[in-house]
């Protein structure tokens, strides 16, 4: 978190070579519920640069 506010343009995508076709959501579930219990790191997030 100390070097956000340094980076010039934020991308963040997950990897997996699991199969499961619903791990798309299951991500999108988890990144959500991170940024819900940490709104420091959300607000900081969202004040970069998207891709």
């Amino acid at each position: 978190m100390i070097g956000m506010p340094l980076v010039e343009k934020f991308d963040s995508f997950d990897v997996t070579d699991d199969e499961d076709p619903e791990m798309g959501a299951k991500l999108a579930d988890l990144n959500r519920r991170r940024y819900e219990n940490d709104p420091e790191l959300a607000a900081l997030v969202s004040k970069q640069p998207q891709a």
